[in-house]
């Protein structure tokens, strides 16, 4: 499978303006922690490896046909219908960028998330609401050309899940809340810069926006509630084991 290594960035400046926005507000929350503490050096680590690549992504028509099919080539062969078929076992739980495919017209869309199979749930049910609630552009095409059998899902890069990934590094650290939704930033930071990498790449026809943005970036610290953390850290840890 591709991996978030395999491939470098290809952004635009807005593309660049974004995730540089996205990216001090990153660095904000690692500030709110003790210079010491685990999970700063963690997503530290994580965001200093992500740093050059940023810095070193190119304009997507600068890539050229070849590399784009070089790219088309290399997807790995893990397409399901999405119809008829579970997506399989060992990408459940993981996070990165999926393209879903009309096999009948050859459109498509690019997507990410932070965990495959709640993505492609999430994609399901929005098929069971009405034509007055469904307006999302994406759906009302799967509706109108057949439903989910003539769609399929292809997993086309393979990011860390850094909840996960710092949980079973660090099974001693006691997590609490705000710590989760850090690491879950830092996982959808590093998904999205990969969806906007594709998305520039491929060319999809079928996203409505062609822009990625960050729904962390609103973020701003709280204050600790001693109370409540050990509370907040049962249900933490119940959250991530069911995961």
């Amino acid at each position: 499978d591709l991996t978030n290594t395999d491939l470098p960035l290809y952004l635009n400046d807005h593309n660049k303006v974004l995730a540089k926005e996205a990216l001090q507000v990153l660095e904000s929350m690692i500030s709110s922690l003790k210079d010491n503490d685990p999970l700063a050096i963690y997503m530290l680590n994580v965001l200093e490896s992500i740093k050059p690549k940023i810095e070193a992504s190119c304009q997507s028509n600068s890539a050229g046909d070849s590399v784009i099919q070089l790219i088309i080539d290399e997807i790995p062969d893990n397409s399901i219908n999405i119809g008829t078929e579970h997506i399989k076992k060992e990408l459940k739980f993981k996070a990165g960028v999926y393209l879903i495919k009309d096999v009948v017209s050859g459109e498509f869309y690019i997507g990410s998330s932070t965990i495959f199979s709640k993505r492609l749930t999430q994609h399901k049910h929005s098929l069971l609401k009405t034509n007055r609630e469904a307006t999302n552009f994406f759906h009302m095409f799967v509706r109108e050309h057949g439903g989910w059998n003539n769609f399929i899902w292809n997993t086309l890069i393979i990011t860390t899940n850094h909840s996960l990934n710092f949980t079973a590094a660090n099974p001693n650290y006691s997590l609490t809340e705000e710590d989760l939704v850090m690491l879950r930033a830092l996982t959808q930071f590093e998904v999205r810069l990969y969806e906007q990498s594709m998305i520039n790449l491929l060319q999809p026809t079928l996203n409505t926006s062609t822009t990625i943005t960050y729904t962390f970036v609103h973020w701003y610290p709280k204050k600790a509630v001693t109370d409540n953390a050990s509370s907040n850290r049962f249900k933490v840890f119940r959250k991530l084991n069911n995961t």
